[in-house]
């Protein structure tokens, strides 16, 4: 932060006692301004150290500008009394510009890992290439509140703190070497005191500090520089490597480094994300660590690098969600006060004096908003400008592609950072116009004045046509104009492929419609080198033969019958009793069957045989199973859970099916690959990944809805059983109790699954370590969340939702309960007793025990009981 003003003004009265810091408490502050101050030590070491480097070079730059009359002083600083700015105030007697490195721009990072060794035994080095550190400079930077950026706008840091910031990583201490006008100075900065290393023996020199002590250094022909060092712990190796990516990735002049075990070449990893646009007020990049708009913190409004902060807080700008890879670039406010008056410098947002998180003032919620508004214009803008066709139809497809979201594949100027951006402005307002006409982009009906817009597509042996209103339905691929009807031959042959096709045609026109507009548009349709002519089109001679003989489909093989009727084969689970293990059943189903389905499905290739068969296990307790009447033909189908409902696997030859559903069991499938397509058309089908758990963008575990019951139940499956409290007479007594102990063991039961076979075995395995890692989670214990984290996962994950807390804490309330009184309740084998007998029980145990008292919470046990009708086959 720059043109910072430090301490605030207060009227009073009276003098007063002014505050100090208690001499029994400096070493408490000082750790925690050096190390507890940072709730993420290694992300702020990385960007505090390297925004330092870069401001030295950027102060460089200035130093040159003024120094050889390019600028003036007050081009870059404000000058301030007292003694809190002193040090800020632009000094020229500090540089010789024979020492100054105007070739190296770059600040460098490496990381050398070291495999072998224990405790801090890699490293990682900053280099900067700026002024180097010397004279005051080489004493006050140890000290903690030292700056000299608190009178510029040209720099991140102000408060004097950053430098120390590698302290917070646990290291004992880390090294500074700097080159300060031909001296070579080098320093052990440890939390409470400095040790200069080189000895007056390998000195040429010395200079002496305020306390009297000798500082001696080495005479260097090098140019001035800084090098900060420190170790790190090898298994916090990832978490450096992605704190570079995630923090740095618009920074142009940052060079990163790596030293494999051994190795004395480094291999040079790219730090920066391609940028797609860079406009005054956001970045559009392909990285991947943020998928929604977030805060580039930059020294200047417009400035084409900054500091990325993670994603935009909507919930407290009190704005709707937007989304988009889109960052908005925001400077640090900056004002000072005089005379009592607040004067800002420069608008922005604020941040923590550890400057690791944004501060949602009312002055960064107003500028946030404001930024996010003139990004919204600029993008806008953009996308009008690039809708810009001379094809009529092409148009109308890059308008479509755009302003809906659609994934654009075309060689359209800027269209990855237009796909993205157009996600965070609301498009429906945007109407733009074809070429110098009067036509704008609005729904096939209203756009196509005087044609109609039909989709087509075969069901079986049939044609099926519809209105289409809508453009992202559309295949701009498959679109044809006729002059004449439609025929049903040409449109089983042009959709023999399974994909639909779409027929433009004349209809009359509405009494509101333009006669002129229409002649207009009709020619723009026809002369579209998207559109092709429908009429034209030859059904070849042996097509329509097969046509012919659909009347003899007996005589088709059962490849030929499928792609006739546009059937697939497909394939679901079985719990097979007799193998005592899963076996697949095949079934067929009509393409359109698979697109139009509105059952929640999950699907796979036999690629994913190990997830699908631990999804249908995971839900194996919970859903209705196959109806049987224990003949030989379906046996084997007794007790086997019911994974497809809109469909019957072949083997089953039962009167009864599963047809109707009362609840909504997701079904589970496995396709072909050449299938998939199918399934993807979809939005109520989804990939068997999704079953399980999602990550989201901070790189967050949330288990689904299946899991998350499963993992519940296997959390209090494990708890002891109290079967006492199910008895009827409890119920008697405590009905509030009773309930909620049967409620819960009865939850408990979705963890008693069919076996877990050899080929499930590790992945189960791998899923039951979620409940674990939540529980440490929970522990707040960081490091060693981050130890298990690249146990179980190998990247880090923050945090995960796998299991019901409020239903495991209810179990522990009934564990509270039964605590001194279980055993006592066992042996008087109250199960067994009869109402009548159990009351002198209570008495005796109300007498010695006193009354339950039992706040009993209130939980809801979701539905996990999944029930069918059934109906002749």
């Amino acid at each position: 932060m720059s043109i910072k003003t430090i301490g605030q003004q207060t009227k009073s009265s009276s003098i007063g006692l002014e505050k100090k810091i208690n001499d029994g408490a400096k070493k408490l502050v000082i750790d925690i301004l050096q190390a507890t101050q940072y709730s993420t030590p290694i992300p702020s070491t990385i960007r505090e150290l390297v925004t330092n480097a870069c401001d030295s070079h950027r102060e460089k730059e200035i130093a040159i500008n003024i120094l050889t009359g390019k600028n003036k002083v007050e081009d870059y600083f404000i000058t301030r009394e007292g003694e809190e700015y002193e040090d800020s105030n632009f000094d020229s007697s500090y540089y010789d510009l024979n020492w100054l490195d105007t070739e190296d721009k770059d600040v460098v990072i490496e990381y050398r890992e070291d495999d072998e060794g224990t405790g801090y035994c890699d490293s990682v080095k900053i280099i900067d290439y700026g002024v180097g550190i010397g004279g005051r400079r080489l004493e006050g930077m140890l000290e903690l509140g030292y700056s000299t950026k608190r009178n510029t706008s040209e720099n991140f840091g102000a408060f004097g703190l950053g430098s120390k910031v590698a302290l917070s990583t646990g290291v004992p201490f880390y090294t500074v070497e700097t080159h300060y006008n031909g001296k070579k100075f080098l320093l052990n900065c440890h939390p409470y005191k400095t040790d200069f290393v080189i000895s007056k023996w390998d000195a040429d020199g010395a200079i002496t500090l305020s306390n009297g002590e000798e500082a001696y250094y080495q005479v260097t022909n090098s140019k001035n520089k800084t090098i900060i060092s420190f170790g790190v712990k090898k298994h916090n190796r990832r978490l450096f490597v992605d704190s570079v990516y995630q923090q740095l990735s618009y920074f142009e002049n940052v060079k990163f480094f790596t030293y494999y075990h051994g190795s004395q070449f480094p291999l040079e990893r790219e730090v920066s994300n391609k940028q797609l646009l860079n406009t005054e007020s956001m970045i559009v990049s392909d990285g991947s660590y943020y998928s929604r708009p977030h805060i580039v913190i930059v020294k200047n409004v417009g400035d084409n690098i900054g500091i990325n902060y993670g994603s935009i807080d909507f919930r407290e700008l009190e704005m709707e969600e937007l989304w988009g890879n889109v960052g908005i670039k925001c400077p640090i406010r900056q004002s000072y006060v005089e005379d009592g008056n607040e004067i800002v410098i420069q608008d922005g947002v604020e941040v923590t004096p550890s400057r690791e998180k944004v501060i949602w003032s009312d002055n960064t919620r107003k500028y946030v908003q404001q930024m996010i508004e003139k990004a919204a214009d600029e993008a806008s803008q953009l996308i009008e400008e690039e809708l810009v066709q001379d094809d009529f139809m092409e148009w109308v497809k890059t308008c479509s592609n755009i302003l809906y979201h659609k994934k654009n594949v075309d060689e359209i100027k800027n269209a990855p950072a237009i796909a993205q951006i157009s996600r965070l402005v609301d498009t429906s307002k945007i109407k733009p116009k074809f070429k110098d006409t009067e036509i704008r982009f609005t729904s096939p009906k209203s756009l196509l004045t005087g044609i109609r817009l039909r989709k087509v597509w075969s069901y079986g042996n049939d044609i099926k046509r519809e209105d289409c209103n809508d453009w992202t339905l559309v295949n701009f691929n498959h679109l044809y104009f006729t002059n004449e009807s439609v025929n049903k031959t040409k449109d089983l042959y042009l959709t023999s492929g399974s994909e639909p096709i779409f027929v433009l045609s004349d209809r009359a026109l509405d009494a509101k419609e333009d006669l002129d507009r229409s002649i207009a548009v009709r020619k723009l349709v026809k002369s579209a080198s998207l559109v092709k002519s429908y009429d034209d089109i030859e059904v070849p001679e042996d097509y329509i033969e097969t046509v012919e003989k659909y009347v003899k489909e007996d005589e088709l093989t059962n490849a030929q019958y499928r792609k006739l009727h546009n059937k697939i084969v497909a394939h679901t689970l079985r719990w097979g009793r007799l193998k005592h293990d899963w076996v697949w059943d095949k079934f067929e189903a009509k393409i359109s069957e698979i697109v139009s389905s509105e059952v929640t499905t999950f699907y796979g290739t036999r690629e994913d045989e190990v997830k699908i068969k631990t999804a249908a296990l995971l839900i194996s307790s919970r859903i209705g199973n196959y109806v049987s009447d224990y003949s030989s033909t379906n046996l084997d189908y007794q007790n086997s859970p019911v994974l497809i409902h809109e469909w019957a696997p072949e083997g089953y030859k039962n009167k009864h099916v599963f047809l109707e559903r009362t609840y909504n069991s997701p079904q589970i499938i496995c396709l072909a690959q050449s299938n998939i397509k199918h399934a993807e058309t979809n939005e109520n089908w989804r990939h068997i990944d999704e079953f399980f758990y999602s990550m989201d963008q901070d790189g967050n575990i949330v288990a689904s809805e299946y899991l998350k019951v499963y993992l519940t139940a296997v959390r209090i499956a494990k708890k002891r059983s109290y079967d006492w409290m199910s008895n009827g007479v409890i119920s008697y007594y405590f009905p509030e109790l009773h309930k909620l102990y049967k409620d819960l063991r009865n939850y408990s039961r979705a963890a008693y699954t069919k076996t877990v076979t050899d080929t499930v075995k590790d992945y189960v395995n791998f899923l039951g370590k979620f409940i674990d890692y939540q529980d440490i989670c929970d522990t707040g214990d960081v490091s060693l969340r981050q130890q298990k984290s690249s146990e179980i996962f190998v990247v880090d994950v923050p945090s995960i939702d796998s299991y019901h807390k409020d239903i495991v804490s209810a179990y522990s309330a009934i564990e509270d309960l039964a605590e001194g009184i279980d055993d006592f309740m066992r042996s008087c084998q109250i199960n067994y007793l009869r109402s009548q007998d159990v009351k002198p029980v209570f008495d005796l145990i109300f007498n010695h025990y006193g009354k339950f008292d039992i706040d009993v919470p209130e939980i809801s046990v979701p539905g996990i009981t999944y029930t069918f009708e059934t109906k002749d086959a």
